[in-house]
């Protein structure tokens, strides 16, 4: 397809007049991590036939970008896929929409719930299983073979078994940031607010120094006392809900950005307390934690190709965690 910008309407004309396959997607994040997981099954010709791997081939990851109008990404993608389903099945078999899922259908009042637990299909579009594409990436497993790709350090294994031991308490801080952020219409200032000196681990807790945080915020986010206050007695009320609800809730419910930042955070501040308790004087505690930002672009590549090694290239119907594999056979007709 050519690069220029369509209405929903010329894009679902091309559609039809194409003979590939189109998967749909709101960003470039979405089409790097897509994109990894085709490569993937693109090389384990073994395992798929030829015709499969024929029309795995023919598949078109595409993303909103293209598409004109003041629609947000995801409204671009919802609609496509609306028009799509008014076309006879030649044509909307070939195409899938897969957006964000944001928030929508969980319960954030009085007790934290997720409505569906599971994948929303609706038709050729599907909602991710949490709030976006990061929350798949939340699993001890993925990350431990992501943190070591990510970052040499000779520190690593001591690391992240603080990392692994404290993995609860960051998942449920990180929702609690979250909902937080978002009943103050904060979510964009706070996902890069806490760094690693603002948290406290010890051996049954980790927390976040609230008066180091509060620095952060005035300083450098330019908010004043009263917001940063209103965010801290939102922050509490949350954290109480999170610690009360179950880990998977607090896992697919958090913001996808603020928790897949905290994780990077958290395990800086892991590499700077084992640095620190071997007092190796050739290595300085600060620094190594310091060492975490330097490759900030890499991140979501090395933890999505992480993710990616970490699951079967065949899908497994139980396995919600490697729903987003699904996709591409659902566009191959292994599943309708």
């Amino acid at each position: 397809m050519n690069g220029l910008q369509l209405t929903p309407e010329e894009y679902v004309t091309e559609i039809i007049m194409s003979n590939d396959r189109f998967l749909l997607l709101e960003g470039a994040d979405d089409e790097e991590f897509f994109t990894i997981i085709c490569n993937l099954l693109k090389q384990n010709e073994a395992q798929i036939s030829a015709e499969k791997l024929y029309l795995l081939k023919k598949i078109i990851i595409d993303t909103a970008e293209r598409i004109q109008g003041e629609l947000g990404n995801r409204a671009k993608i919802e609609k496509i896929c609306d028009l799509v389903a008014q076309e006879p099945p030649d044509v909307n078999n070939r195409v899938l929409g897969f957006v964000d899922r944001e928030f929508r259908e969980f319960e954030c009042s009085n007790d934290l719930k997720d409505h569906i637990k599971t994948h929303k299909i609706n038709k050729r579009l599907i909602w991710s299983r949490g709030h976006s594409i990061e929350n798949y990436f939340f699993e001890i497993s993925t990350l431990r073979k992501a943190f070591n790709d990510y970052l040499v350090s000779s520190f690593y294994q001591e690391a992240f078994e603080i990392f692994e031991s404290k993995f609860e308490h960051t998942l449920r801080i990180a929702c609690a940031l979250s909902l937080a952020g978002l009943s103050e219409n904060l979510l964009k200032l706070i996902a890069n607010s806490v760094n690693w000196q603002c948290i406290d681990i010890t051996s049954t807790s980790l927390k976040i120094d609230l008066e180091k945080w509060r620095k952060i915020l005035n300083e450098k986010q330019k908010l004043d006392r009263f917001r940063i206050q209103k965010l801290f007695n939102q922050f509490e009320v949350y954290l109480n809900m999170t610690n009360q609800c179950d880990i998977e809730t607090s896992r697919w419910l958090s913001h996808g950005h603020i928790g897949f930042n905290f994780m990077f955070v958290v395990y800086s501040k892991c590499l700077y307390i084992t640095a620190l308790d071997l007092s190796d004087p050739r290595k300085n505690p600060s620094q190594e934690a310091e060492k975490v930002n330097q490759c900030k672009d890499t991140r979501l590549r090395t933890v999505a190709n992480a993710w990616v090694r970490n699951q079967s290239v065949e899908f497994q119907g139980d396995n919600l965690n490697d729903f987003p594999i699904k996709c591409f056979w659902m566009l191959i007709n292994d599943f309708q």
